[in-house]
């Protein structure tokens, strides 16, 4: 059987449109549940009734990683994966120029970035494209380790945030979480698009000075 060239391009079409959708709601719209205290602007602080779950993988130099790793620590995380086409490379940018402003200030901040194609993102593809962004690993931990369906559930669950797989590429959250001390998500952040980096950074001294 035959197809036109305009009949092939049609499923092409329709997966660029439901892409696109999904990267406008993701930017736009809140992670859902969790009670928000600020619903507009560039940050919104939320209160979950639960902390963060326990997570367990390897990160870029193949070592075991997990929550055990960021007790008591002041974290920032987020959901990339390395063939992303469209917003994993703006976010993970804007996640180093991030990392650079947290040590220009002197805080003390761990950043954790979770693959969502863990089937492809070895540890050696996480530092290859750790390494295109100039990460400092030495406080920024690329995870993997675990399967497509655990990270899914583990980022609705914990997170409030929707993965989905769609043909051959993913759609993910393009937020930054700042997880407090406590384990609880403090708020979280538009990341690929002009993240607030002022309002990140005094929102990190502030969780800070509370948790002292």
């Amino acid at each position: 059987m035959k197809f036109s060239k305009a009949y092939i391009g049609i499923p092409l079409i329709v997966v660029t449109v439901v892409l696109l959708a999904f990267v406008i709601w993701m930017t736009f719209f809140s992670p859902e549940d969790g009670n928000t205290s600020q619903s507009s602007g560039p940050a919104t602080s939320v209160s979950f009734s639960e902390p963060i779950a326990p997570f367990s993988g390897v990160n870029q130099n193949n070592e075991p990683f997990s929550t055990d790793d960021l007790k008591g620590k002041t974290w920032i995380a987020d959901f990339i994966f390395t063939n992303c086409p469209d917003v994993c490379p703006p976010m993970t940018f804007n996640m180093q120029t991030l990392q650079e402003k947290v040590e220009e200030a002197g805080l003390d901040v761990t950043f954790v970035s979770f693959t969502v194609d863990p089937e492809r993102d070895s540890p050696e593809v996480l530092t290859e494209f750790g390494t295109k962004f100039q990460a400092d690993f030495s406080n920024w931990h690329f995870i993997t380790g675990y399967t497509h369906e655990e990270v899914k559930e583990y980022s609705k669950t914990s997170f409030k945030s929707s993965v989905q797989k769609l043909e051959d590429t993913f759609m993910h959250g393009v937020h930054f979480f700042l997880v407090r001390p406590d384990g609880y998500i403090n708020s979280y952040y538009v990341g690929n698009i002009d993240p607030p980096f002022d309002q990140i950074i005094a929102d990190i001294k502030a969780v800070q000075e509370k948790a002292n």
